[in-house]
């Protein structure tokens, strides 16, 4: 069986298109499946007020991935917490890979089945995907298709299109290949961290109350949150390169020797020295703009890290749970309302004040030479 958040990745895209939509486009067989899931993940969410926004901003605005990533991490922690629930999901999950296995199909409705000889028109890039057997050539103002078996289609206007559990898009000629307002989103890159012997920390209620300050911010569709758990020494170099975020944020311990503790493939503690995440951030630092360490003891490895990043937040000790939530929260809060990452970390230590939790004066905000974090907001106004 997958895990909860594998299983919550694949049946979120179909959640948020739903089965109605799910059916002119992949066929009755994929919409019941999918009317099936969502009946029984509305039973589950029943209650939950803010499980039940969750799904219906997702079905709102289907192709949003910040809504389905925040649907994601909803339903995964209702999985861990139902294994019963988990199983059925799973169950759904598993006959709607089957189900669309080698089919092909975008939201405009414009299927097409069977063999395929001739294509042509004047195309340029990638206007075909599926399962193909022969010789297939594509290229000037023709694509040939003579001997290809599959499902072929040639796209005529901007499409989102569903491959199996997979959303990609594909654009017409002269088009950008992002949807409106996509190129300007940010991405915030979630790494969790608890291994076996360690004492266990509230990193689901850490992600759920970004989620939640996120989708009330004035700008929460420019702010997309991405999460990984369990998250080993190698992940960092795959999800650096997959994602590459704006902001990367991880949440786990932190050792007195100035370590992060991440996951070895045993599942045990494996530790990471300051001089390896500044090789790491050096090497692959891409669009990030700020790192956020919240665990234990991370001031030094933020010190670390602000020798290639411009920002960074570390803790300069021992940190609570209530302590690490309440100030991530409020800090995603404040820049999904366009506010600077200073103005953001301020409202952080606010918000600890406000509930009263006395470690206000543990988080820090470090910055690279010259930089001024008052001057970087990542989330413009006019990104709305």
């Amino acid at each position: 069986m997958l895990d909860p958040v594998s299983i919550a990745a694949i049946a979120a895209p179909y959640l948020a298109k739903g089965a109605e939509a799910l059916a002119k486009t992949a066929g009755e067989k994929i919409g019941g499946v999918v009317g099936d899931l969502a009946q029984s993940v509305a039973n589950k969410f029943k209650g939950d007020s803010f499980a039940e926004q969750t799904l219906a901003g997702a079905q709102e605005k289907p192709d949003s991935r910040a809504r389905q990533g925040a649907l994601q991490a909803v339903l995964a922690e209702k999985m861990e917490d139902d294994t019963d629930f988990a199983k059925t999901v799973q169950k759904l999950v598993d006959a709607l890979q089957k189900g669309s296995a080698g089919s092909v199909f975008d939201q405009r409705g414009q299927t097409v089945h069977g063999p395929q000889t001739n294509i042509t028109g004047g195309v340029q890039g990638s206007v075909f995907s599926g399962q193909f057997s022969g010789p297939v050539a594509q290229g000037g103002d023709a694509n040939d298709f003579r001997g290809a078996v599959g499902t072929i289609y040639k796209p005529s206007a901007s499409v989102r299109q569903h491959i199996g559990n997979v959303i990609s898009g594909l654009p017409r000629d002269n088009e950008s290949s992002h949807a409106p307002n996509e190129s300007k989103k940010i991405k915030a890159l979630f790494l969790a961290s608890n291994p076996k012997g360690t004492t266990t920390l509230e990193l689901d209620r850490e992600i759920r109350g970004i989620t939640e300050k996120i989708r009330a911010a004035e700008y929460r569709d420019s702010l997309e949150l991405i999460s990984a758990w369990a998250v080993r020494p190698d992940d960092l170099l795959q999800l650096l390169n997959q994602h590459k975020p704006q902001i990367v944020h991880f949440s786990g311990h932190g050792s007195k020797a100035g370590e992060i503790i991440l996951v070895d493939s045993h599942g045990s503690p494996k530790p990471v020295n300051p001089a390896a995440l500044r090789a790491l951030f050096e090497t692959l630092k891409d669009n990030i703009r700020l790192v956020i360490l919240n665990a234990c003891y991370s001031k030094k490895q933020a010190e670390a890290i602000t020798q290639v990043i411009d920002c960074a937040i570390g803790m300069n000790d021992a940190i609570g749970d209530e302590a690490a939530i309440t100030f991530a929260a409020s800090f995603y809060r404040a820049i999904g309302f366009g506010r600077s990452i200073k103005q953001a970390f301020d409202q952080g230590i606010v918000a600890l004040l406000l509930e009263g939790i006395p470690e206000e004066n543990k988080p820090e905000l470090l910055t690279r030479n010259e930089v001024d974090p008052d001057q970087i907001v990542l989330v413009a106004p006019e990104d709305e």
